[in-house]
């Protein structure tokens, strides 16, 4: 996984109480779709995400920070970066 990712512009995040939140820039609120949580580990990924390091950089940070065998890293880290382009949240840098 040498796929390295960098933050959409069209997404602010922020940590807000004891949540952090993404929400997608909208010029009208007829644009805005949802906003979205991320739990402790998926909102660090977020935080290690810059468009420098890799998909198997962040999963060793991950499982360096976390509790958390290499398998479940890479799979937990594939599924959201899946789901973050999904939501054009991140985009693939060459």
């Amino acid at each position: 996984m040498k796929r390295r990712f960098k933050k959409s512009e069209k997404i602010v995040s922020r940590r807000v109480a004891h949540e952090f939140i993404l929400v997608p820039i909208c010029r009208s609120t007829k644009e805005v779709e949802s906003i979205y949580t991320l739990n402790e580990v998926a909102a660090r990924i977020w935080e290690l995400i810059d468009g420098e390091k890799t998909i198997d950089s962040i999963a060793r940070k991950i499982i360096d920070e976390f509790d958390v065998s290499e398998k479940d890293a890479q799979s937990d880290i594939r599924e959201l970066v899946n789901d973050l382009e999904k939501i054009n949240a991140l985009e693939r840098v060459l």
